[in-house]
């Protein structure tokens, strides 16, 4: 997963709180625009703030801030697993580790009865998906080697991971 973040000047958990329903909708560029191709949607994602889910049910009041920071998630990789029920599109199956494609994404909101609201378009492209997915890889990696490299003390002998 890559771990998106971003801010604004408007309380997500008060939109919650006013009814609405607050989630990202992102997908692969279509080519040269912040417009998500449809056909290759990365499926919808939670919001979170400082706090967790902004649908935590707990009662957080309003900070007051001028910017508020927010954070999703996307998959680095999804394949389907089952066929699509007759009449429905298959999902969109994607793997960003292999091929890193530009993903647009925008933060929207809205009432079971009507009225909603829309982020403008953010994209994040594919070169910053590559570069996140490389320093996650060398993190790992550098927290194996020093899981790895443990010393028993007490026999002098290096300790391996499995």
């Amino acid at each position: 997963m890559i771990r998106v973040t971003l801010s604004s000047d408007v309380d997500l958990r008060g939109y919650k709180r006013a009814g609405f329903h607050v989630g990202v909708h992102g997908g692969v560029c279509l080519e040269g625009s912040f417009t998500a191709d449809e056909s290759k949607d990365l499926m919808g994602a939670y919001v979170y703030d400082a706090f967790g889910n902004i649908y935590d049910d707990r009662d957080i009041p309003s900070s007051g801030a001028s910017i508020y920071a927010y954070h999703f998630y996307v998959d680095v990789a999804f394949k389907r697993l089952l066929e699509p029920t007759p009449g429905q599109s298959p999902p969109f199956s994607w793997d960003l580790r292999n091929k890193p494609e530009d993903v647009c994404f925008v933060v929207r909101g809205g009432k079971m009865l009507g009225g909603g609201f829309a982020t403008n378009r953010m994209m994040i492209s594919a070169a910053d998906i590559s570069d996140a997915i490389l320093r996650g890889d060398l993190a790992k990696e550098g927290a194996s080697a020093k899981k790895s490299g443990v010393r028993d003390r007490r026999r002098g002998a290096k300790i391996q991971a499995p």
